[in-house]
């Protein structure tokens, strides 16, 4: 494990304020039932990270662990608002993750993501169908470290493992939830509403239906100030969703479980909410955007508008389960899911002039998967094998295109002839349709096949060896047309075309050994190879790039410990981990084309912390919180993209990235709450919670450009409530309570970049980027 300099004084003060991982929450004093015995302590949460139902506190994997309660007390609604919870956790723009500073975060559809998102225990190929709001969730599990030996396909870097509540045999119940939330945005606050609803209805003595339904709308963050013409500015953002659960133990031995959804989500808040945040020296654009009434900076919410600005995502599928206890030792288990969604945007350049105008895309997307697994339960040794298969499908239709700011009654004329009239010896030998853009055409299918297992053997009472291996394989096709249909006076990019087909295979695995000190303590150390599958970029490039993306290869070591003491008041998880990824595959922002392309880096390496501490001083008081610090860095990356007016740049505009941090890889990242639970006179008692973030400086672009840099984050919250024991739950909230703007992502403006050669900044904003005052009402039923 390499010498790592880290700021040891902010652990020491983390672990003084009990900055630890919040992987055990307030909810675990028994929040059901606050009259719980003065010997109660902290109740233990049972996880799924092992595709078994496992005490977390015996799980030899560092997990993050966020429960219902949790989810309603800190008013936590979508995946942005996860980060808050899980300090090793990051989240960009478009729902792009990383764990421990590694993630994909890659926007392009034409690679997966190295953090996998796993909903139902259906491993999602694509984000967008994770969807937005979250409804009816019975528990999310933050996995850090490689996690695609049980789960489905990838997740290099880590699992976001989201289960929703099953239907309950035997009893009907309801709920009504309703959250109304006021935002500190410009010109007018912004305003939300949230409404998720429940019912429960037992069918028979052995099966039930477990209906949900959400609807949101949502104002944006960032507003147009100057618009002309009549585009479609879709910045309010709706969802809505039905979702139906059918369970039904047919005997004791077979159960099945069928769910089916659907999603519709329109709207660009929490999505692309973009402003400028610098002009970069020798931009010719800054006349214009101060035209438009706005004035760049890292606190701006206002842009302009021109053209369309929308976004239409909808998705859903089936999924079912069936599962048959042979015997008392042997389960087998099938899943087999079809997921989908269908996207339709269109987003502006953020004035109310003609630079790039048009940014259009529809995309398709199918998927097929099943995974037949065997569990086995023997006094010395338990254990499961499994098959899995996976195929998908996109089609996906680009469109780039503006005036490049050039006054309209140029265009027509020589040399740019964009609509002009072609007569034979005039200078126009051609019409061209726009000045500068590019289109692409693709389609691209998956296919993924794996045969894995694992096995926990008991050597000991004490000593429990776990050994798993997975073979993986992978083939890919793509076909992909750049610079077919339209005429650009300047093409971004090289027209193209290309049709490949690519495999690769794989053999990833776990050893890991666990000693129990005794009933209340376990150590454990861990070795795992993670594997994510290989891919393509689909950004216009010269015949003799090679567009194929090699697959990432991760290597993790892990030691760790999980205690409790003082008779269940006081829980303290700890784990170091040491990591080196090969091949890493990354997305980066290429000046010289002025487009985000995929590549390879060829190393990078994460070293850290994880620390968690939960403690109860009292029955009426649970505090807890999360500390991650790290270093991480690539150690070698040849051929990184500079960005505009970069120093240290190569003539081909490239430089080794090699000692640089990777995006959103912060040196230190904590989270702390505290919840106090008092009686009232009413029945049922109140609750009061405070939490806390902070974050270390990070970037979002792999070159460090010093102008997209987002310095430290202090975020504080406050919920105040009562929980009735007449089915009503009313809770004041405020997030960001202290108004810090913080956007999710900054990027660097690919107008500026290709024209002037300089480095304009632009910045997305998510919900919790600005202060949000609200109101929760639930009636259960």
């Amino acid at each position: 494990m390499k010498n790592m300099n880290l700021p040891y004084k902010k652990l020491a003060v983390a672990i003084a304020t009990l900055l630890t991982t919040p992987v055990i929450h307030a909810q675990e004093a028994d929040v059901a039932n606050p009259g719980a015995t003065e010997d109660s302590g902290l109740e233990i949460i049972q996880v799924t990270s092992q595709r078994r139902v496992e005490n977390l506190q015996e799980v030899p994997v560092s997990v993050t662990a966020i429960s219902p309660t949790e989810l309603e007390r800190k008013n936590v609604s979508d995946v942005y608002q996860m980060t808050l919870n899980a300090p090793s956790f990051q989240i960009g723009e478009d729902n792009s993750m990383s764990i421990r500073g590694a993630g994909t975060l890659a926007f392009s559809s034409s690679l997966d993501s190295s953090v996998a998102v796993a909903f139902d225990e259906v491993n999602l190929g694509r984000r967008y169908l994770m969807g937005a709001v979250f409804n009816d969730i019975s528990q999310i599990e933050v996995l850090s470290g490689p996690q695609g030996l049980l789960f489905g396909k990838n997740a290099s870097a880590g699992l976001v493992n989201i289960t929703s509540t099953k239907p309950q045999l035997g009893y009907t119940e309801g709920k009504i939830d309703v959250e109304y939330q006021l935002r500190d945005t410009t010109p007018q606050d912004g305003r939300s509403i949230i409404t998720r609803g429940m019912y429960n209805i037992p069918l028979t003595d052995n099966s039930a239906l477990r209906i949900n339904a959400h609807y949101a709308a949502e104002d944006p963050v960032a507003r147009a100030i100057k618009v002309v013409g009549d585009p479609k500015l879709d910045e309010e953002t709706t969802d809505w969703g039905v979702k139906l659960k059918y369970l039904n133990e047919l005997s004791e031995e077979v159960s099945v479980y069928v769910i089916a959804d659907t999603n519709k989500e329109s709207g660009v808040a929490g999505n692309f909410d973009r402003t400028f945040r610098s002009i970069g020296e020798g931009s010719g654009k800054l006349d214009t955007i101060l035209a438009d009434g706005v004035v760049p900076g890292d606190e701006n919410l206002d842009y302009g508008a021109d053209a369309d600005n929308f976004r239409d995502v909808e998705m859903g599928g089936l999924m079912a389960k069936v599962t048959w206890a042979v015997n008392d030792n042997y389960e087998l288990s099938n899943i087999t899911a079809w997921r989908y969604f269908e996207l339709v945007q269109g987003t502006d350049d953020n004035m109310a002039s003609n630079e790039l105008n048009i940014n259009f895309t529809t995309s398709e997307y199918d998927q097929f998967s099943n995974e037949t697994r065997l569990s086995m339960d023997f006094d010395n040794m338990r254990g499961q094998v499994g098959l899995y298969y996976f195929h998908s499908t996109q089609s996906e239709d680009r469109f780039l295109a503006g005036d490049g700011l050039l006054p309209a009654f140029l265009l027509p004329n020589f040399p740019f002839c964009v609509g002009a009239e072609v007569v034979e010896g005039d200078m126009c030998s051609v019409s061209n349709d726009h000045f500068i853009g590019n289109d692409t055409v693709m389609d691209m299918e998956t296919d993924s096949a794996a045969i894995f297992g694992q096995f926990d053997f008991l050597l000991t009472d004490d000593l429990t060896l776990t050994t798993g291996l997975r073979y993986t394989y992978d083939e890919i096709y793509i076909d992909l047309a750049n610079f077919q249909r339209y005429n650009f006076f300047t093409t971004i990019g090289t027209p193209a075309l290309r049709e490949e087909t690519n495999s690769s295979d794989n053999v990833s695995g776990k050893v890991s050994l666990q000693y129990q000190l005794d009933d209340d303590k376990m150590v454990y150390a861990s070795y795992s190879r993670g594997y994510k599958g290989p891919g393509y970029t689909n950004t216009p490039s010269p015949e003799q790039t090679d567009i194929f993306i090699q697959p990432e290869v991760v290597d993790n070591y892990e030691i760790g410990a999980k205690t409790v003491w003082l008779d269940n008041h006081l829980i303290v998880n700890a784990s170091v981990f040491d990591q080196q990824f090969d091949d890493y595959q990354v997305q980066a922002f290429d000046a010289a084309i002025s487009q985000s392309v995929i590549q390879n880096a060829a190393s990078l390496s994460s070293t850290g912390v994880e620390l968690s501490i939960t403690a109860m001083p009292f029955e009426s008081l649970t505090v807890n919180g999360g500390a991650t610090l790290m270093d991480s860095q690539f150690d070698s990356f040849p051929g990184a993209a500079c960005y505009p007016q970069q120093p240290d740049c190569d003539e081909n505009g490239t430089f080794d990235a090699a000692g640089l941090t990777p995006p959103t890889a912060a040196k230190f990242t904590s989270t702390a709450s505290a919840t106090y639970d008092f009686e009232l006179p009413l029945d049922g008692y109140g609750f009061v919670t405070l939490n806390y973030y902070h974050r270390d400086p990070v970037n979002y672009l792999i070159s460090n450009a010093p102008q997209t840099r987002i310095g430290n984050v202090d975020q504080f919250g406050l919920n105040i409530g009562v929980r009735l024991d007449n089915g009503w739950d009313i809770t004041l909230f405020c997030k960001n309570c202290t108004d810090e703007k913080v956007p999710v992502a900054t990027g660097i403006d690919a107008g500026d970049s290709a024209q002037y050669g300089t480095t304009s900044v632009v910045q997305s904003w998510g919900f919790n980027s600005v202060r949000n005052i609200g109101l929760r009402v639930s009636y259960g039923f």
